[in-house]
């Protein structure tokens, strides 16, 4: 069975990793428990013409990973996204830049966060699934 897809008119530009702060402490634990939480989201418009706009946004997000005992793992990382769009309503494109293009970023930090941790000699750190529409609230 195919679906069609629905295209947009709300564009993910281009993005860039701003911070990413990694502290692992040494321990013999084999069990980790990691939590994520949102610190930081800004966005900023920044053009709009007749029929089109454009702004970023600006996502921190702490990743803490504890065992039973102590904090192993401590993870900050901060993204931009570029996103614009091809329509005038200016809450809708800003809805769009804080919901579609948190979820967005939230893939090219997650597969960031793996593709570092998996090579620092240390476990893999996989960030935790993230219930946006409660975050957002």
């Amino acid at each position: 069975m195919s679906e069609k897809l629905m295209s947009s008119d709300f564009f993910f530009d281009k993005y860039k990793i701003n911070k990413f702060n990694f502290t692992h402490k040494k321990s013999d634990s084999k069990k980790v428990n990691f939590v994520a939480s949102l610190e930081k989201t800004e966005f900023k418009k920044t053009n709009k013409s007749k029929d089109s706009q454009k702004g970023t946004l600006t996502v921190g997000f702490k990743i803490v990973g504890k065992n039973d005992k102590t904090e192993e793992v401590s993870i900050y990382i901060e993204a931009t996204g570029y996103f614009s769009a091809k329509f005038e309503d200016e809450e809708k494109f800003e809805r769009f830049c804080k919901f579609n293009g948190l979820i967005n970023l939230l893939n090219v930090i997650r597969s960031y966060i793996i593709s570092v941790t998996s090579q620092t000699g240390h476990p893999t750190v996989i960030m935790p699934l993230i219930n946006i529409p409660a975050s957002l609230k």
